[in-house]
């Protein structure tokens, strides 16, 4: 199938990711990729996968591809097992890392000194999504979305990983409308763009925090010859 590209010149010299905020409190990564594991239940006659967070963080993804249409139809697949995920939905794994030091080994007075709460954990509460004008077709600013999202990262380096949904079955109409103004309904075509993630929470004590901004570039088309970017790759 022919592919044909819908370019733009402010799309020119995107990054996977944006320079990282020397002071950010809570340090962002992504895209990383994760390794996938096959299981088999013969009895029951089914097949699984999983996935878990590649200790290789140079695998990491420097793009990402979206077909909408497969994503509707199968979900975003494990790489060469070809088993999907929810239908209707496109995750991009990330890292979080707390640059916080832990508060309870401040050297407190006291016999009790051990028993006092880290008061740096991160709570992370939302994720923010936008598509800036100045990197993208005309339009997408309509898929722009903050969501709540839950989880823990522990002080003094601690790190969770993560799969944040850029494309939930809430929005996936959205996306392709957005993509059909562009493209003229062509299925073929291909759309770069970018978006840009940041997350928020507040620590233990109450300090609200953000994290540094990424940018990361895609391409997306409504079913074209492209295959989206899988949750995870088969590992070692």
């Amino acid at each position: 199938m022919k592919r044909i590209l819908i370019l733009g010149a402010a799309l020119v010299g995107l990054t996977s990711s944006a320079c990282v905020d020397a002071d950010a409190s809570l340090l962002l990564t992504g895209p990383v990729t994760f390794d996938g594991a096959v299981s088999e239940d013969e009895e029951a006659g089914t097949v699984s996968a999983s996935c878990t967070i590649s200790t290789d963080r140079s695998r990491a993804w420097s793009r990402l591809s979206i077909n909408l249409e497969e994503i509707k139809t199968q979900g975003q697949s494990v790489a060469r097992y070809g088993i999907g995920s929810i239908p209707n939905s496109f995750d991009m794994s990330v890292v979080l890392q707390n640059r916080l030091q832990p508060s309870d080994v401040y050297s407190p007075i006291g016999e009790n000194q051990n028993l006092r709460v880290d008061q740096n954990l991160i709570q992370v509460e939302q994720v923010s999504f936008s598509f800036p004008s100045g990197s993208n077709q005309p339009g997408f600013n309509a898929l722009d979305k903050s969501f709540d999202f839950i989880v823990t990262v522990d002080s003094g380096g601690g790190e969770s990983a993560a799969y944040v949904p850029i494309i939930s079955p809430a929005d996936i109409r959205t996306w392709e409308q957005v993509v059909s103004q562009v493209t003229g309904s062509n299925p073929s075509a291909v759309v770069p763009g970018s978006v840009e993630i940041q997350v928020s929470g507040r620590t233990t004590s109450g300090t609200e925090i953000e994290s540094n901004l990424i940018n990361v570039p895609f391409d997306v088309c409504l079913n074209c010859s492209i295959a989206s970017t899988p949750r995870c790759l088969e590992s070692n």
